[in-house]
């Protein structure tokens, strides 16, 4: 079809064409510019958890872990789930800066999880900044044990950069 878009996860590629008319572009046109943003916010992704000594995970079982996790929609937003607190886990939701349906940033500091989040499936609050996101594309957590309040500072300064990177991606690729 495109470029951009024969590089792309088939259920990735599937989700974005539902997101095409949500870009000022022919449909075909979008389906692109939507691909190679994600191709490359994919890659700033790939980049970070290298760089910040994360590993992937095919789930997060907030249950059974006690720390956070990072993870990456089929849309492209970044849902961060914070270290276990006493209040719950803060939470922040970073949208992919295009839809109208969902806000572009949302932050809840009592963020609690319905249940086990695997990747391929939506992720479901009983609190939080939103009630579900996209599919999860993946999920990234720290291989090094911290502590809580480390690990929370270390989360938050990811989430910003990466929402930071993948808005500029969207600001040069898909508002040209």
């Amino acid at each position: 079809m495109g470029e951009y878009f024969d590089q792309l996860d088939e259920k990735v590629a599937e989700h974005l064409k539902s997101l095409t008319a949500a870009v000022d572009a022919p449909a075909e046109e979008a389906l692109e510019l939507l691909s190679k943003a994600w191709v490359e916010k994919e890659e700033i992704f790939a980049k970070k958890i290298i760089e910040e000594k994360m590993e992937l995970v095919d789930f997060f079982d907030p249950e059974e872990e006690k720390g956070g996790a990072l993870l990456l929609t089929y849309s492209g937003s970044i849902l961060s789930i914070g270290p276990e607190g006493n209040e719950g886990r803060n939470t922040s939701y970073a949208s992919i800066g295009i839809r109208k349906d969902v806000p572009e940033l949302a932050e809840a500091e009592d963020g609690e999880l319905a249940g086990k989040v695997a990747v391929g499936d939506k992720a479901e609050f009983v609190r939080g900044p939103i009630q579900s996101s996209s599919p999860i594309y993946k999920i990234a957590i720290f291989s090094a044990e911290m502590d809580a309040e480390e690990e929370e500072e270390l989360l938050s300064e990811v989430t910003q950069l990466l929402a930071e990177d993948f808005a500029e991606v969207n600001r040069t690729i898909i508002s040209g």
